[in-house]
């Protein structure tokens, strides 16, 4: 019975046994939403999404400006052109 319970490999260092706890721990946190580093992850998410919505945003801003300017550049152009010296 004991043998059934027991971990399978028992000759492992103190390094080793510690590494191994740790990854099955980290294994267990995984899908505990309560926890600091899942806070933390899901802060760290929330932020990365809404900077790329408000890069998108802008981008689109960026996009119809373009379109209004590709429209009536020709004028500004007359206007910025500085003339030849003579």
């Amino acid at each position: 019975m004991r043998e059934s319970i027991a971990p399978k490999s028992v000759d492992l260092s103190k390094l080793e046994r510690k590494k191994h706890l740790k990854k099955l721990s980290n294994e267990k946190v995984m899908n505990w939403p309560n926890t600091l580093e899942a806070l933390r992850i899901k802060k760290e998410s929330f932020t990365k999404d809404r900077e790329a919505a408000a890069e998108a945003a802008r981008q689109e801003v960026d996009r119809q400006v373009c379109m209004n300017v590709g429209q009536s550049q020709a004028p500004l152009d007359a206007l910025t052109r500085t003339p030849p010296f003579r």
